[in-house]
């Protein structure tokens, strides 16, 4: 990954309980979350981090393949800080 090869620390999850457990356990500056994750999609497990003291300031930026609902969506969450449009 781009990430690893300039020098930081990844951690990755398939599934949105992982991505609030690994987030606990790593406790990174910036999320970069699937909002259509299976299980638990992203918005929860927004919603899970930040209810914790360790996530209330992390960086989260929700990603979406460019369903445009999820777009509008993402935009109003309140836990997410970002969003980025992949096609």
């Amino acid at each position: 990954m781009m990430l690893e090869l300039i020098g930081n620390e990844v951690a990755t999850a398939r599934y949105g309980v992982k991505a609030v457990e690994q987030a606990e356990r790593f406790r990174p500056e910036v999320v970069w979350m699937e909002v259509g994750m299976p299980r638990l999609n992203g918005y929860d497990a927004n919603r899970r981090i930040r209810s914790q003291q360790w996530g209330e300031s992390m960086t989260i930026v929700a990603l979406t393949d460019g369903d445009r609902r999820a777009i509008v969506s993402s935009r109003k969450q309140p836990d997410v800080t970002h969003t980025l449009l992949s096609r």
